[in-house]
């Protein structure tokens, strides 16, 4: 069998790299998605011979509500771009949420709202690649990432930095920045710091060996995969966890092989 992305694969419809890559697909359209508030209210200026200032307006164009005009003397139903990317993530995040808990039904299901729905589907990527449908998940996601990606004029990958402290705002952080800034307050906290803080918060967390192996190498500094965190619970160096048929690992027990690794070698 081969992955859609020609990649030679056995027991799967997605290979490792494109499991990953709907992961990210995930994590990015939940941040892209809370961006887009500031995008909607930004004033946006429009020059011209109406006034040597321009004109501004209380929202980008790009998300005011639909117009009928008249095309050819037809009335036409005209929907905005951010307006229609809008519908359309909605409509697809919660239509995807629904065929997975139709399959694996043993989750409740979240809130209609994207970023809940974004949280929720994280569980279950290594699940999807098994499934005839894995491809298409794959490509409606990744085409979403890219289309809210060049709204919000934003980089490639972000990582959770954790809620604001003050308005309790999720922040993502840019690969390699130093610092992350509340997209709500304003606030700028050091990215190290929310580092150590995420560590804590998450070691009693139960996750996959593919979260826990990025989630690992993201907070703690140091490269992990999802083959090694196997490896480890094979030769009972951490404990496997196994409700509903998932294969879960407590993230605090990696934390620990490693932290021991780390003082040997040194």
């Amino acid at each position: 069998m081969t992955c859609p992305c020609g990649r030679p694969i056995t027991g799967a419809t997605l290979c490792a790299t494109c499991t990953k890559a709907l992961e990210q697909a995930i994590v990015n359209i939940s941040s892209y998605w809370q961006d887009l508030d500031n995008v909607r209210a930004k004033l946006t200026r429009y020059g011209g011979q109406g006034g040597r200032h321009g004109d501004h307006l209380p929202i980008d164009p790009r998300f005011a509500r639909y117009a009928w005009v008249q095309v050819d003397g037809e009335l036409t139903c005209t929907i905005p771009a951010g307006t229609a990317l809008v519908d359309a993530v909605h409509n697809t995040i919660t239509t995807w949420v629904r065929v997975v808990h139709d399959r694996w039904p043993s989750r409740p299901l979240p809130a209609d709202d994207v970023v809940a729905c974004c949280r929720w589907l994280l569980w279950y990527p290594t699940l999807i690649r098994c499934t005839d449908w894995a491809p298409d998940i794959l490509d409606e996601l990744t085409h979403l990432e890219d289309r809210l990606r060049q709204l919000v004029d934003r980089p490639g990958d972000r990582w959770y930095a954790g809620p604001c402290d003050t308005c309790r705002r999720d922040m993502y952080a840019r690969t390699g920045s130093p610092t992350v800034t509340c997209p709500e307050c304003q606030l700028t906290y050091d990215v190290p710091a929310r580092r150590a803080w995420l560590l804590e918060q998450a070691e009693d967390q139960l996750v996959n060996a593919a979260t826990l192996a990025r989630a690992v190498s993201w907070l703690y500094g140091q490269p992990l995969s999802a083959d090694r965190v196997r490896k480890w619970a094979e030769r009972g160096r951490i404990r496997t966890h196994k409700p509903v048929g998932l294969t879960l690992y407590r993230v605090g027990d990696a934390l620990d092989v490693l932290a021991n690794e780390t003082q040997k070698v040194g």
